[in-house]
């Protein structure tokens, strides 16, 4: 797979008329991807995977912040541009291996493991532009490089009471590499940081009930991260910073439901319900205003509750209506927990009209997303070293959609 991306981004991140904050971040990424699997079997009761993954990632980028109204002196105003260049190339390659043993009825037993090993190469130069503190160009430039590999395995273990009933549990390792600071503008600034890894339990159920027309999945979980990776805010005054950090290590517990029901012909209902309990480990993770945080994105309630009645016409297509609500819970909006950056609980109502054709080839539907407007955040950025700004990004209004498809 090959992928070209490039975007101009213009964000006034103090959200005033004046230049505080105002950025433009332009990237320009490509990656290709491939991967070769063989697959086979003992045509009994014993399949097999194997396989490998490359990945070639460059994302070169350019960058300006303007602050002409952030500084006076006696009277005049400091102009300020401060332009970064930079360019990360990440190239990364696994190897993995699947086994599924059916070793007894209704046992089935799959162990899986991949080793990943990722190598990342980054430049970046600043310069900064400015009427009274001058010009330098460059102010300051680096390059770094490191590598990190880690072997993930993965065991399930499934039951089967019966053809409606399978119970099943999964122990998994998760990995995710280190990085460095794309922020520094001085050689005090240059740092690494490690990778970040997963452990997650997993047990649940999945059953089909009443002849078909009820299923119903079950699941808990608790993954315990280590060297949790967070972005944080420092400042001296003068210079700011946004480094990435190993932060602590992060446990979350939760479960899950998922339910699908068709009550009467015409309609099917479903319903996810999620729970998270969310809490970071041994010395918990404090931020720069020295106060113990709370995990951030981790609403401790999520749900979805759809419905959709499907109306045979005579020439044998099927028009479709469909009502959805979602529900989330308050939750903090940034690593480092600000109380401006936190978004209380909230309801979105969607509704959707779909036709699809008899030969089941077209599909053409209408709808709204966010019907009631609702007001509501789905990110914060915290930049406390730069004036003490806060930036908020809101989710979509109320939007109208129409939609054409086609399957071949």
């Amino acid at each position: 797979a090959y992928r070209d991306l490039q975007t101009d981004s213009y964000i006034d991140i103090d959200a005033t008329t004046l230049q505080l904050g105002d950025v433009l971040v332009a990237l320009d990424q490509n990656q290709f991807s491939q991967e070769f699997q063989l697959l086979g079997s003992n045509d009994e009761n014993l399949n097999w995977v194997v396989g490998a993954y490359y990945l070639k990632e460059e994302v070169p980028s350019h960058q300006e912040a303007y602050a002409d109204d952030f500084l006076q002196y006696v009277g005049t105003t400091i102009t300020f541009l401060r332009t970064i260049d930079d360019d990360l190339e990440t190239t990364s390659y696994a190897v993995f291996g699947q086994v599924d043993w059916a070793f007894a009825d209704q046992w089935n037993l799959g162990v899986g493991v991949r080793w990943t090993k990722e190598e990342k190469d980054y430049f970046r130069t600043t310069s900064t532009f400015s009427n009274i503190l001058g010009v330098a160009d460059p102010a300051f430039e680096f390059t770094d490089s490191d590598d990190w590999s880690d072997w993930t395995p993965t065991i399930t273990l499934d039951y089967a009471m019966s053809d409606a009933v399978k119970l099943y549990g999964r122990v998994a390792q998760g990995f995710k590499s280190g990085g460095f600071n794309g922020r520094a503008n001085g050689a005090a600034d240059v740092s690494t940081f490690d990778p970040e890894t997963v452990l997650t339990t997993e047990f649940g159920a999945k059953t089909t009930l009443a002849d078909g027309k009820l299923r119903a999945n079950y699941a808990v979980f608790v993954s315990k991260y280590d060297d949790f990776q967070a972005r944080v805010s420092v400042g001296d005054g003068i210079d700011f910073r946004f480094p990435v950090l190993n932060a602590a290590e992060l446990d979350i517990k939760g479960a899950e439901v998922e339910l699908s029901w068709l009550p009467v012909d015409p309609l099917a209902l479903s319903a996810q319900i999620g729970y998270l309990d969310s809490e970071y480990g041994a010395g918990g993770f404090t931020g720069a205003d020295a106060v113990a945080d709370q995990p951030a994105f981790s609403p401790e309630w999520t749900g979805r509750f759809a419905g959709t009645w499907t109306q045979n016409l005579t020439n044998g297509s099927d028009l479709m209506f469909t009502a959805a609500a979602s529900y989330r819970d308050a939750m903090w909006l940034s690593v480092e927990n600000t109380p401006a950056l936190t978004e209380d609980d909230y309801w979105l109502m969607d509704a959707m009209v779909s036709w699809l054709s008899s030969d089941g080839h077209w599909t053409l539907s209408g709808g709204v997303k966010n019907v009631t407007d609702e007001l509501y955040r789905v990110e914060g950025q915290e930049f406390r070293s730069v004036g003490g700004i806060l930036t908020a990004y809101y989710g979509n209004p109320r939007t109208y959609t129409v939609g054409f498809d086609y399957s071949f």
